[in-house]
């Protein structure tokens, strides 16, 4: 298996990997609004507490990957009774309680419907004004996700300073067939780690970087499910969508069962890979990722060769691994010396130093 979360998981979880599902992740919506509710009683004499409680209990099978509700059930977890009735109330409209009213979101954002009804709508005024041609219709890898093209200010509600939409010039069938076949060189690699890609993203969003940045980015459990990646080639994506589907995976299953001794996020060391000084949690995420990806190159380079159909896809590939590559020994020694006195962290970065990776032949 090359999902190296789920390896990394079934290494270190005390939960098997149903228990985790059943128990934490497809009832997450409605455990994060009962531990806002027991930490603040008077959010149940809200209206509609009781209607969007039992409409997030019903939805139970669908409504953990939906990445629409999270900003709302984080935010209810800090604010007041006057911020807890406004976020009670968008979820109502979340959850096809009640319809979207203008007033709630600011000028010129953007209301996403969930599921998706090909079109969004934008706040002009005191209307909303349907804009058309910000989704794209879904592909055959991912059915159950939402795709975007780049649109300005799409996501300016849970991105503002990370989204990037100005518009591109690629038609929106070019951009479906790039993510086709970015799923295609996954399922390659892996077809647990395309299927486990497939179920666990609820939005991939295209943005406007150019695409020679390959620039990706996730909000870690505020808007989960949701994956946002520059244009690039096929590979890029790809190693875009691998990179967020890692740190996803982690930071949700760090909410309940984390390293005791995992460094404070404060707590911080320089990346070798991007010269940025980062979290020590974020550069355990790196390991598990960078390991993944050269392992990645290197299977479609061993598989391949040269009958790649794009050389200069071949090209960057190489590029690609041989930078990180030399990096990870740097990364490598940062993290043993940063987790050298915690002994349940330190094991987990061993492991995922010293797993060697698969053979091309293998899935």
């Amino acid at each position: 298996m090359r999902d190296l979360y789920q390896a990394t998981f079934a290494a270190f979880s005390r939960f098997t990997p149903r228990d985790y599902f059943l128990s934490f992740v497809r009832p997450l919506p409605v455990h994060l609004l009962e531990i806002a509710a027991s930490k603040t009683p008077v959010i149940t004499r809200c209206r509609g507490f009781d209607e969007v409680l039992a409409a997030l209990s019903a939805y139970a099978e669908e409504g953990w990957r939906n990445p629409e509700l999270y900003p709302h059930l984080m935010s209810i977890q800090t604010g007041g009774s006057r911020a807890a009735q406004r976020e009670i109330a968008a979820l109502r409209t979340r959850l096809g309680l009640a319809k979207p009213v203008p007033l709630r979101l600011q000028e010129g954002l953007f209301w996403r419907p969930w599921p998706a009804t090909g079109t969004v709508w934008r706040r002009e005024g005191n209307s909303l004004v349907a804009i058309a041609g910000g989704v794209l219709a879904p592909i055959k890898s991912l059915p159950a996700t939402i795709l975007y093209r780049p649109v300005d200010r799409l996501f300016g509600d849970v991105a503002p300073h990370l989204y990037r939409g100005a518009s591109v010039r690629l038609s929106s069938d070019r951009i479906r067939s790039r993510a086709e076949a970015a799923m295609q060189l996954i399922s390659e690699y892996c077809p647990v780690l395309s299927a486990n890609i497939s179920r666990s993203v609820g939005i991939l969003s295209f943005t406007s970087d150019k695409p020679e940045v390959m620039r990706s980015f996730s909000l870690r459990n505020y808007f989960p499910g949701a994956v946002f990646s520059s244009l690039g080639d096929p590979a890029q994506i790809a190693e875009n969508l691998v990179h967020e589907y890692y740190h996803r995976e982690v930071w949700r299953w760090w909410l309940v069962d984390c390293p005791a001794d995992m460094p404070h996020e404060m707590e911080t060391i320089i990346s070798p890979i991007t010269g940025e000084e980062r979290s020590v949690q974020v550069m355990i995420h790196a390991l598990m990722i960078y390991r993944s990806v050269v392992d990645f190159y290197q299977f479609h380079l061993d598989s391949h060769g040269e009958d790649l159909p794009d050389g200069r896809r071949r090209d960057r590939m190489i590029q690609r691994s041989r930078l990180i590559k030399r990096k990870l020994p740097d990364l490598a020694n940062a993290l043993s010396t940063a987790v050298s006195n915690r002994p349940k962290t330190r094991d987990l970065v061993q492991f995922l130093l010293m797993r060697e990776p698969q053979p091309a032949s293998a899935r």
